[in-house]
């Protein structure tokens, strides 16, 4: 069954939106205090912030962010917070990941499955992302949190501005790193 949410919703638990259904989350903000599983269609729209424990988009799933913020406050195992299988549009939004700890990327986020912007802001956590990366926006590590590569032979691409004031990368990287413009901040 298809799901249209109006106003803003909170929901405390799971998300699970089977295959063949689908969840408009409107325009008014959506809240899962719990983890979310697409093998629908997830529609996030124009609505401005969207917060999720963890996302896993299985195969067959289509995940369509916000233009606005998705928040990524947890993992579904440790560490895994964001699965790939499926399909991840970015609708030019930001993605943010703030867990105090670690938090990785699993499965495709290049290609047609790109990030626009992402924000690492998780309180001296590390983030990993375990395939090649593109962001396709801007990227920026907040002070005292690490964003890096699992094998650290993936390759991270950003198209626009990189902000550090926190670590990227590790001292064993071998996979190439690119980007529009890089600033190192104190911190």
């Amino acid at each position: 069954a298809d799901v249209n949410q109006v106003g803003a919703a909170t929901f405390d638990g799971t998300l699970t939106i089977v295959a063949n259904a689908t969840y408009d989350a409107g325009n008014d903000g959506l809240t899962v205090t719990g983890d979310v599983s697409c093998s629908g269609t997830f529609l996030g729209n124009s609505t401005t912030t969207i917060s999720h424990n963890s996302l896993t988009i299985n195969s067959g799933g289509t995940y369509s962010a916000t233009n606005g913020t998705t928040t990524i406050v947890g993992v579904y195992s440790s560490p895994f917070a964001l699965c790939n299988s499926g399909t991840f549009t970015n609708n030019d939004g930001t993605l943010l990941l703030n867990r105090a700890g670690n938090q990785d990327f699993v499965g495709t986020w290049d290609g047609s499955s790109a990030l626009h912007n992402l924000t690492i802001d998780g309180n001296n956590g590390t983030k990993k992302f375990r395939q090649n990366m593109l962001i396709e926006g801007d990227l920026n590590i907040t002070a005292s949190d690490t964003f890096t590569s699992q094998a650290n032979t993936e390759t991270l691409t950003v198209n626009g501005d990189v902000t550090v004031s926190g670590t990227l990368g590790a001292a064993s990287q071998t996979g190439a790193y690119s980007f529009g413009t890089l600033k190192v901040e104190s911190g």
